[in-house]
């Protein structure tokens, strides 16, 4: 099942009530009872019984039994074939009946009974925790294939990679490095539309190759937070390395100097390789602002004697500034 969109969505001849006639239905005795017996159908997983009872109610009432419906099934542990069923079909009808409220200075219409719209809500739920059963017995049996199961091209793509994403933590390192190279490896993961658990994938080994991966593929949100996480471990050699081989990615580029620039001190690996960037004449300047922006001047001037006359140059521009 794919994944349903949510939001408010009712009749453009939707019939407006107010407050006091949603409680005058929805807190009379015969609907409560009305209500219980459809608990009880569902309890006994007849959806035919509760569309029956749905049926005989009036206009305002049958949509207030609805809603009642679909909050009875959000506890997904007794869902069944024929619940999910009655779900996509109540997600499929359009409330008529709307009520007005005041916004943050404008009115707001609304459906009265939004039965619809939480129908999608706890479908999608369940899609999910369907998911992730599924994922939990393909790692379990050693045949979890990323690009058969990310499946890329489909439209519940997003809802994989969430279930994905939250299944990471609870793997083994022995199962997170068949992951990785599976990344490395299997050609068809090229075309996943973003860095998401290749991000996570790198954050979570510190996998070498995957990073480099990573840092040659189109940047994102993914790749750019994967860059950013690199910050806590700046003390460390490898992190640091990273950062520096980040720079390989254009749109990464100007991020990655903004970090290695805020480390405080500067370490020396990272010393040298921006004295080696700010000596670059085409984005030395640019490294150079980069690094006095974030209170390096100090350092700035100590390499004046040893650099090149282009490093000289970009850096008592940027002094002079």
């Amino acid at each position: 099942m794919a994944l349903l969109c949510s939001f408010f969505a009712f009749s453009a001849s939707a019939v407006q009530i107010t407050d006091q006639q949603i409680a005058q239905v929805t807190e009379s005795h015969s609907f409560r009872q009305t209500v219980s017996d459809i608990h009880q159908s569902l309890d006994n997983d007849n959806t035919d019984a509760v569309w029956q009872t749905i049926n005989t109610l009036r206009p305002l009432n049958r949509e207030a039994a609805m809603q009642e419906t679909v909050l009875y099934l959000r506890n997904l542990a007794k869902m069944t074939p024929k619940k999910e069923i009655l779900l996509l079909e109540l997600s499929r009808i359009q409330p008529t009946f709307s009520v007005r409220f005041m916004g943050d200075g404008y009115w707001i219409t609304a459906p009265a009974f939004d039965f619809a719209n939480r129908a999608r809500i706890v479908l999608n739920r369940w899609e999910y925790t369907k998911l992730r059963k599924e994922l939990d017995i393909l790692v379990q049996y050693d045949e979890l294939k990323l690009s058969s199961w990310l499946k890329y091209d489909t439209p519940d793509y997003k809802m994989r990679r969430e279930v994905t994403l939250a299944a990471l933590p609870d793997l083994s390192d022995v199962q997170l490095r068949n992951l990785v190279a599976q990344c490395l490896k299997d050609k068809n993961m090229l075309w996943l539309p973003d860095n998401a658990v290749m991000a996570r994938l790198a954050i979570m080994t510190r996998n070498e190759a995957l990073y480099d991966l990573l840092w040659r593929r189109r940047a994102d949100s993914y790749s750019l937070a994967a860059l950013n996480d690199l910050l806590a471990h700046s003390r460390e050699r490898w992190a640091l390395e990273q950062m520096m081989n980040s720079t390989v990615n254009p749109s990464l580029r100007t991020n990655a100097y903004q970090l290695m620039a805020s480390i405080k001190p500067l370490p020396v690996p990272v010393q040298a390789f921006l004295a080696s960037r700010i000596n670059d004449k085409k984005y030395g300047l640019q490294v150079a602002e980069i690094v006095a922006n974030h209170g390096n001047t100090g350092w700035l001037e100590s390499i004046l004697d040893s650099g090149s006359p282009v490093q000289r140059k970009h850096v008592n521009r940027v002094l002079s500034e």
